[in-house]
């Protein structure tokens, strides 16, 4: 890759600390999740809502560590979404037993509340990151899946898992870019004087 001359604070991560690993974790997470949604056939409801609380789950626990570690003056958009998903994530578990329907709902206003933040986040950061577009794209997509799940509860536990497999891929991939980008950036960080 050629050397642009751009150093770590150029790029606007001088905030971020050596945050690519959780970035990339909760890519991986999202990646895997989607795959097992898209390729496990004759998932039961009990086993899906399982596999989505543990997934929100985690989500919620690596945001909220990266509320943390990243010092950067935006914590409160991590830590809202963070206990979102965890919240969520218990409310999935407290109630398994409830419809198709009902979780289609539920999981729409969940990303549309949860792509808003990621926007929010996205437009706040656009003056420490410049050109970065990447948490756009996830918050759009979670927006557009969440209406999709509002609007079209009734598509079935196969086409909710293949909705929610296919977005959390995508999510995964864009987190990915984004962890990539910033172990560049982490790499070009001058030592300590």
């Amino acid at each position: 890759m050629p050397n642009t001359g751009l150093t770590y604070e150029d790029m606007g991560f001088a905030s971020w600390n050596v945050s690519w690993w959780d970035v990339g974790l909760r890519a991986l997470i999202a990646i895997l999740f989607g795959f097992a949604l898209l390729f496990w056939p004759g998932l039961s409801l009990l086993t899906f809502v399982y596999l989505l609380a543990a997934f929100l789950f985690f989500d919620g626990v690596l945001v909220l560590l990266q509320m943390v570690s990243v010092k950067d003056g935006r914590w409160f958009w991590r830590l809202l979404h963070g206990l979102i998903s965890i919240a969520v994530a218990a409310i999935i578990v407290l109630i398994p037993g409830k419809t198709v329907m009902f979780l289609g709902i539920m999981l729409g206003a969940y990303w549309i509340m949860a792509g808003i933040l990621e926007v929010l986040l996205a437009v706040d950061l656009r003056k420490a990151i410049k050109g970065e577009l990447l948490l756009v794209a996830v918050g759009v997509l979670s927006v557009i899946a969440g209406a999709i799940l509002i609007f079209r509860p009734f598509t079935g536990l196969i086409a909710l898992a293949q909705v929610i497999g296919i977005l959390n891929i995508a999510l995964g991939i864009i987190l990915a870019l984004l962890a990539v980008k910033l172990a560049l950036a982490s790499s070009r960080k001058p030592a300590p004087a």
